[in-house]
């Protein structure tokens, strides 16, 4: 497993800037998180925080259409408290997705303060770990796997480097993280979402 996370870390972190592309940009973001499954809402709430850092490098290529591709990588960290269904009993749930994929990025104002609009899609790979305050059941139980994102947003420069971003993506993948009170695991649950939020960034 850490030889895992090894790779999948220089994959997504140092893949984009290895590439030595003719532009980098470094962005923090901020999003409200709802989780796709009506079982994770029940238990953890419709309401989640998800903070993330992404860095995307440009392709090295001419055409026309190609010299907007941009590679990103992201992490993202959620994580949120619950209570058993049917009980009273705690719960914990941590979800740390990695992410690679390509961002098409159009220039809708070319001006001193440009404007420019992205859409993407990508593979995600989900690291995801349970916790349960429960006599019956496992008390701690992690899973990931590899599933996808697509997301699409607006940047705005406030000057030739400087940015602020809003955005939404929606990402997917199928974990069975859920456990009965028999000690065997439910049924798959669906560990992705829909994020909508905003961020700041640097371009250079």
């Amino acid at each position: 497993m850490c030889n895992i996370k090894k790779v999948l870390f220089y994959f997504v972190f140092c893949l984009p800037a290895a590439l030595l592309p003719s532009s980098i940009i470094f962005e923090g973001n901020a999003a409200y998180f709802r989780p796709t499954s009506d079982v994770l809402r029940d238990i953890y709430g419709s309401h989640w925080l998800n903070s993330g850092l992404k860095i995307s490098g440009k392709l090295p290529f001419s055409q026309p259409f190609l010299q907007d591709l941009y590679l990103f990588g992201g992490f993202n960290y959620l994580d949120a408290e619950g209570r058993s269904i049917g009980g009273d009993d705690k719960t914990e749930i941590r979800i740390i997705p990695l992410s690679l994929g390509l961002d098409y990025m159009y220039t809708v104002l070319d001006a001193p303060n440009p404007l420019k609009l992205y859409l993407g899609a990508g593979v995600r790979y989900f690291f995801v770990r349970v916790k349960n305050d429960v006599t019956f059941v496992k008390s701690r139980v992690t899973k990931s796997g590899l599933g996808g994102v697509v997301e699409g947003g607006a940047l705005y420069f406030l000057d030739k480097h400087f940015f602020i971003k809003a955005f939404a993506d929606y990402s997917f993948r199928n974990l069975g993280i859920i456990n009965t009170p028999s000690g065997v695991s439910g049924k798959g649950v669906e560990v992705g979402g829909l994020s909508i939020g905003g961020g700041i960034g640097f371009e250079f």
